[in-house]
Order: C-alpha cells, then sequence, then structure tokens
C-alpha cells in the first residue's frame, strides 16, 4: 500500500494487495470500494480517493500506534537538529548540493506540528503515554548507566579494581556497550 503525495496523486491511496489490507485492518475488503470513485486495475491493485485515504491511515495509526509514535519521535527530533544547523541535501553527479537553512528548516517544522498532533490523536492517547514513559525510562536508564561508568572508573583510579570489577559485571551490560548506546541515542 502507498499513498499519492505529489500534485498528480495527492490523496490517494493504492492498495496492492486489499485482502491483506483488509486483514491487517480487521475489516471487509468491501470498504476500500465504498466510495464509487474507487477502482481495481487490471492486475488487482485498487486505488481509492481521498475519504478512504484517511480512514485507512487513521485505522493504520490506531493499529500500528507503537511504531508509528517511534518514527513521529525521531522526526521531530531531525527537525529540531534541522531548526538549529539546517539541513543538507547531497547532490547527484555534477550537482553540488544543498543546504536548507535553519529558519526554513523551523518554519517546515512549525507546518508540520499540526499533523503531529493528529497522528498523536489518532494513535490514542494510551499509545502516546506509553511511548513517553518508555522513552523517559530509556533516558533514565543511560543516566544511571553514565552515573555507574563514573563511579566504576573512580573506582579503578582509587586502586579497588576488584570492586569496579564487580560493579562492572552487576551492571548487566558491558560499558562499551553502553557508550555504544549513548552515541545512537
Amino acid at each position: 500500500m502507498s499513498f499519492g503525495v505529489n500534485s498528480r496523486d495527492r490523496g490517494l491511496l493504492y492498495v496492492d494487495d486489499p485482502p491483506a489490507l483488509a486483514a491487517l485492518l480487521d475489516m471487509p475488503e468491501s470498504f476500500f470500494r465504498s466510495d464509487p470513485r474507487s477502482f481495481t486495475d487490471t492486475v488487482g491493485a485498487l486505488t481509492a480517493p481521498w475519504p478512504t485515504t484517511v480512514e485507512v491511515a487513521r485505522l493504520l495509526a490506531r493499529t500500528r500506534a507503537d511504531h508509528l509514535m517511534a518514527v513521529v519521535h525521531q522526526d521531530e527530533r531531525q527537525a529540531r537538529q534541522d531548526a538549529i544547523y539546517g539541513h543538507y541535501y547531497r547532490g547527484r553527479g555534477k550537482n553540488p548540493g544543498t543546504h536548507i537553512s535553519p529558519d526554513i528548516c523551523a518554519e517546515v517544522d512549525r507546518g508540520s506540528q499540526p499533523a503531529y498532533g493528529l497522528l498523536r490523536q489518532w494513535c490514542g492517547a494510551d499509545a502516546v503515554e506509553s511511548f513517553e514513559e518508555l522513552k523517559a525510562l530509556r533516558d533514565e536508564v543511560l543516566r544511571i548507566g553514565q552515573l555507574m561508568e563514573q563511579a566504576i572508573g573512580c573506582l579503578r583510579q582509587a586502586g579497588q579494581a576488584k570492586a569496579a570489577d564487580r560493579f562492572e559485571q552487576e551492571l548487566g551490560i558491558p560499558l562499551k556497550a553502553l557508550r555504544q548506546a549513548e552515541r545512537n541515542d
């Protein structure tokens, strides 16, 4: 399935496998064909108009809320970074690429906020709350891991290698893996 995004097909829903999408959304396949503007091509792919597209997006947000909230979080994080530094699009071939200024990036992000709000609404309060709790827990685990790393380092410097080794073992994750997690976040 895909959604049209350019001016020619914006708002259209393309479904290569209508039975699979119907099963995923727990809906009758006839739902996709309920609008008289819907049609199926010669290979069985369905094209549906804007009202069907919106309803499918809403249902997908509800059924895949955890994944969607992670994507929204990543997009918003990238948008915050772009609003500070701008965004560079690499060129192809002899094209040198393009730098988008931080001001333009911030303006685009402000324009995206209503869409993110709608996605959060479609995902449901429980999913948004669960995602925020999970994110807070991950942040706290990283913070505690950093404190443990500092404490272990201090113990080693103080000549307490045995105690440092014991704490590192009880931590349950090698310090090297913890450092990598910090860089990836």
